[in-house]
Order: C-alpha cells, then sequence, then structure tokens
C-alpha cells in the first residue's frame, strides 16, 4: 500500500494531473469532484458555451485524459475508470444520478486493468448530438483515433499511441516497459494484481507492433517490447 506520505503523493499527483484548469472549468460549467481515490468529471452538454464553440466535447475529454495517463506513467502511477453519456446533478457540492452510479458501476466491474472504458453509449450519443462532434472548420482525426477495442469488446482510451508525435514518445515507452517489467517481478506470487500488469504487456507489445508496421525504418522499436509472450 506504502507509507500515508507515498499515498498522500499519489493522490494529489492523480488530482493534479485530471483536474481542469479554472478558466475551462469556469467557461465550460465542468464540474469536478475529487474524494480518496476517486475523481468525477462532469460536462454539461447545453451550456451558453458548448452551443456557442461547439468544441467537439468528446474529443477534449479523451484528449485530456490521454495527456492525465501519459503524465502519471511518468510517475508511476495508473488510473482505471469510465467515460459515460448520462443524468448527473450538482447539489450542496455532491454529485449523484444514473451516470455516477453506471460510471462507478463500469470502473469497478468492467475497467479490471489500468484503462479507461468508454461505454458504448458514448459513441451511440456522439453520433446523434452535434454538441459531441467538432464543427467543420476545426480539424479533427475523429475519436477513432484516439480509442482501441479490447479483446472483451470494450472501447478504451488509447493513451499508448496517442503521445507518438511528441517529443520524448521514445522514453515515454521505455518508462512504460521498464514498469511493467518491474511491476510483473514484483507481482510474481499475487495473480490478481499481476493480471494487471499482464494486460499492460500485451497492450504495450501490440502498440509497438502496431508502430513497427506504420514505420518500418524505426528498427530501434523492437528493443522496447515486453520480452515474453503474454497475451
Amino acid at each position: 500500500m506504502g507509507t500515508p506520505g507515498e499515498i498522500s503523493r499519489t493522490l494529489r499527483l492523480v488530482r493534479e494531473a485530471v483536474r481542469p484548469e479554472s478558466s475551462t472549468a469556469r467557461l465550460y460549467q465542468l464540474y469536478y469532484q475529487s474524494f480518496s481515490d476517486l475523481t468525477v468529471i462532469a460536462i454539461p452538454l447545453l451550456t451558453p458555451a458548448n452551443v456557442q464553440f461547439q468544441p467537439g466535447l468528446l474529443e477534449f475529454q479523451l484528449g485530456g485524459l490521454i495527456e492525465a495517463q501519459a503524465k502519471l506513467i511518468r510517475n508511476g502511477i495508473l488510473l482505471r475508470g469510465a467515460v459515460v453519456v448520462g443524468s448527473i446533478v450538482k447539489s450542496y457540492k455532491q454529485l449523484f444520478g444514473p451516470a455516477m452510479i453506471k460510471a462507478y458501476d463500469i470502473e469497478r466491474a468492467v475497467a479490471k486493468f489500468p484503462r479507461i472504458v468508454v461505454d458504448d453509449s458514448v459513441i451511440r450519443e456522439k453520433k446523434r448530438n452535434p454538441l459531441l462532434q467538432r464543427a467543420h472548420d476545426v480539424p479533427s482525426h475523429g475519436i477513432g483515433s484516439l480509442l482501441r477495442r479490447d479483446k472483451d469488446g470494450r472501447m478504451f482510451v488509447d493513451y499508448l499511441r496517442q503521445p507518438h508525435w511528441q517529443p520524448g514518445y521514445r522514453t515515454f515507452l521505455k518508462a512504460h516497459r521498464n514498469l511493467i517489467l518491474n511491476q510483473l517481478e514484483a507481482t510474481k506470487d499475487n495473480k490478481n494484481i499481476r493480471e494487471k500488469y499482464e494486460w499492460m504487456a500485451g497492450y504495450h507489445n501490440l502498440t509497438i507492433t502496431e508502430l513497427l508496421r506504420d514505420e518500418p525504418d524505426q528498427k530501434s522499436l523492437k528493443r522496447l517490447k515486453i520480452p515474453v509472450p503474454y497475451r
């Protein structure tokens, strides 16, 4: 579990990574609440700013989650969570409602591994609701480039491939690889925890394989693979 100081530091780093900027939160009327190791971010759709700017709220939020996951990986911290669409209410500084319950259930029972699961209802709502789409004059590659479908059929935020164009990506991949290898060794006698890192190893190797397919001249990427046949 770690010392109280280590736990406190971890919770602080997570809050700092996922907390929206105050100016953005005010403009889009975001709800943000953190209690213990659980953080909730709720984005209402029909605010004046959303209607006026049509920023593609889903891509905006997914991009923020990718950035947070990549930042926390560098500190050896993993995130698990869920993205849903539904009703949520803030009253007397408390958040509650069907969407809150659904997200909590998915995070606990479905996500299981260090992944942020995007519920299928979100994809359906994006196709229906223009407020979740980018305006035509705003460049976009679509949310398909931000997500990956796992073997269980669930979509999750593809945090590992997304920063590949940024400086330091190889260093990030190496940190991701080393974290997995260290934890596979540390959890070899704990099957329930170890399977989470086995999942990460499979995700890591699949990403490297795809990068090599897209950039076959980058042979040095092979050295960043996990040298074990997980998943």
